[in-house]
Formats: structure tokens, sequence, C-alpha cells
């Protein structure tokens, strides 16, 4: 298992800004672009969301890991957490953690195309769940002290800073609520 800490500014882009952030940066530095799919996790309470954590199973290609977020904190626009993961072969259907079992309640696909300008990375994001497309900017850095201020205070801000589990269980949650599943 490996233990990590991750810095991150996050934006939600409308399809132009997704468009013309793509052009710049094609521009700046050679992109490499994956499918990445996210599964997530909890239970029928979503007892993980409601601890703000992100207990999730992360495929690319034929590579899975076992990610969990926790410990999430914001400062200024930066989004700051801590982050287990763990390769595994298989998908499950559940989880078991500390005694409770979380089951598989979705996947969100992305099309990912990540940028690095001095080593920091730069994700361009277009999301596919639930019926749904949005389109986000992650910059990730290794340590805060490395924080782009000009991006920071430009591009970012809290309000725009919503991480995709939030968004995957605040729809799930209104098809659940709208259908009575």
């Amino acid at each position: 298992m490996k233990n990590s800490t991750e810095f991150e500014l996050k934006r939600l882009l409308t399809e132009n800004e997704y468009t013309e952030f793509m052009g710049a940066l094609l521009e700046v530095a050679g992109g490499t672009t994956i499918i990445q799919i996210n599964y997530y996790y909890d239970d029928t309470e979503f007892n993980i969301f409601h601890k703000d954590e992100t207990l999730r199973i992360r495929q690319i290609g034929a590579k899975l890991t076992l990610e969990r977020k926790f410990n999430k904190r914001q400062e200024d626009s930066v989004r700051i957490c801590d982050e287990d993961t763990n390769k595994i072969d298989l998908l499950p259907k559940m989880i078991i953690m500390n005694g409770f079992q979380y089951r598989n309640i979705g996947s969100m696909t992305t099309l990912r195309t990540n940028f690095s300008i001095d080593n920091v990375n730069i994700s361009l994001d277009k999301n596919f769940y639930l019926g749904t497309v949005d389109y986000e900017i992650e910059v990730e850095y290794k340590c805060l002290n490395k924080m782009l201020p000009i991006l920071k205070n430009i591009l970012f801000s809290t309000k725009n800073a919503i991480g995709k589990y939030s968004r995957f269980i605040k729809l799930f949650r209104t098809i659940i609520d709208k259908y009575e599943i």
C-alpha cells in the first residue's frame, strides 16, 4: 500500500473553456490522453460520502488500483487530501474495510489529457457519468510551495472545486429521489 498527500487545484469548465484550454496547452506542451474509469463504493447510507472521503477503484487500461481519499481539507482554493493506494487484480462487487461493507454504486469514465509543465501536472478531463458529460481542469502539485500563485488566483475558487465523487453522488441521489430506486 502506498500513502501520499495530494495538493490540487480543480475547476469545472464549460465545453468552450475546455476546448480553449486544450488548444492553449497543446501549443505549450504535448499532451498524453488516457481513458480512466472510477468505480465508486459506498454503503446504502452513503457514509463514505458523508465523511467527505472517497473509496474507488481506478482502472487505466487493464490496471486496477484501489484508492481511498481521506482527511480532505481546503486551504484557499487548494484541495489537500491524504490518499492510500493499492494495486489489485480484480474488480470486486463489494469492499470490506474496517468491518464495513461497501458496494459498487456506479462509475465515471474520464477522457483525460495530461500535460506536464515545470514539474506541474495539468489534466483536462471530459467526464461521462449517469447520462451526463462535464469538463474540468485539475492541477496537481507534489508540495504546497510549488503552487503557481497566478493560476491559483485567476482560475480557481472553492465554489468550482467540486470533486468527481461529490458530483457523481449529487446526481446519483437526485436520480434515486426522482425514481424512488
